[in-house]
């Protein structure tokens, strides 16, 4: 017997800017979709970008939210191929994009089509029980991966995953994280698997014991220590080889370039509200070079970042919720208190 007409979901309304819990119609695949029952769904920060206004959504368009799950297949439209009912997936939210084109190689969010609708946003996103998922979006968990664990590898996984990996670092070689909140803690858990040497800076110390029992050799408060530049040059001799920024903070990108030595690389993940800005001399003189690390990315992607994670037995430090308790996940978000934990729906 398949699922009862309706579910349960954390819906976005716009006449108020408020996430509450509603009763919704089941949806239906259509040829290229694949029907997924939720097993876990993160709530992400660009979830309350909704909230605060500044995510652009249609007028009057209540939508449900969350771009980050994973799920198992109860059924499929008919141009769906290389899946099974009973599958466990993860997928990306962006549906209807064609994968074909150049600018969808490097992030689908700039698909030339014109079809491509984000989950979560412009389209029904997976705080809910059941789920439509565009399948070239989509791929299988490996066997014995625990799925109720791996809904933050869809977006904050591949996110910390691409950041470290864009480094281009060789093992044994000096990475800097900055912010060990949710995305930072697995991003540091990657370098640790990826062989590299980290230092980890916050400015929660609790945070940073979290990174400190992830392996990380050396953590650094950037709010208690007076020369955090001077730190790293003393842990590492001449300066770092990397450095990946997590924080949305304005202020991890002023400390940025002053941790890496003479060629190093600054990798730009976390996105402030405020402008940054980069020396424009120290970078035509190669001083360090910036990279960008784009967090959804491509499904081939996706499946290198799964694979990798369960590989190397790396889960996400999360904190588990009902879908009932949607308000209680916003206000804990929205307070800062999540203790470098991600927040997950448990269905």
């Amino acid at each position: 017997m398949g699922p009862s007409r309706l579910q349960k979901a954390a819906q976005f309304h716009p006449d108020d800017l408020s996430i509450r819990l509603k009763e919704i119609v089941i949806p239906q695949p259509e040829e290229d979709e694949i029907l997924v029952q939720t097993i876990a769904a993160g709530l992400c920060h660009s979830d309350l970008m909704l909230v605060d206004g500044s995510a652009p959504v249609l007028p009057n368009h209540v939508v449900t939210i969350g771009h980050e799950a994973v799920g198992r297949v109860i059924d499929f439209g008919r141009e769906v191929t290389g899946f099974a009912k009973g599958d466990e997936i993860g997928f990306l939210n962006a549906h209807r994009a064609c994968w074909k084109c150049p600018s969808c190689a490097i992030h689908y969010l700039w698909c030339e089509s014109g079809r491509m609708q984000m989950q979560g946003y412009s389209l029904n996103g997976f705080l809910q029980e059941y789920s439509v998922v565009d399948y070239r979006a989509a791929c299988k968990l490996p066997e014995g991966m625990e799925a109720s664990k791996a809904a933050p590898l869809c977006c904050a996984g591949i996110t910390a995953y691409h950041g470290v990996q864009k480094a281009q670092l060789q093992s044994g070689q000096w990475l800097v994280v900055i912010g060990c909140g949710g995305l930072g803690q697995i991003g540091v858990r990657y370098a640790k698997a990826m062989g590299y040497k980290v230092i980890a800076i916050d400015i929660d110390d609790a945070v940073l014991s979290k990174a400190k029992e992830a392996g990380v050799e050396n953590t650094v408060n950037s709010r208690t220590e007076s020369d955090v530049a001077k730190k790293i040059k003393e842990i590492t001799g001449k300066g770092a080889d990397a450095v990946v920024v997590f924080t949305a903070v304005k202020a991890g990108y002023d400390i940025a370039p002053k941790t890496l030595k003479t060629g190093g690389r600054l990798i730009v993940v976390g996105c402030p509200p405020t402008e940054i800005s980069f020396n424009a001399l120290d970078i035509s003189l190669g001083k360090y070079t910036v990279h960008g690390a784009s967090n959804h990315a491509t499904p081939a992607m996706l499946r290198e970042c799964v694979e990798f994670t369960h590989q190397h037995g790396i889960e996400s430090p999360s904190q588990f919720f009902k879908i009932e308790d949607i308000g209680e996940m916003i206000s804990i978000m929205q307070s800062g208190k999540m203790g470098g934990k991600r927040l997950v729906v448990k269905f």
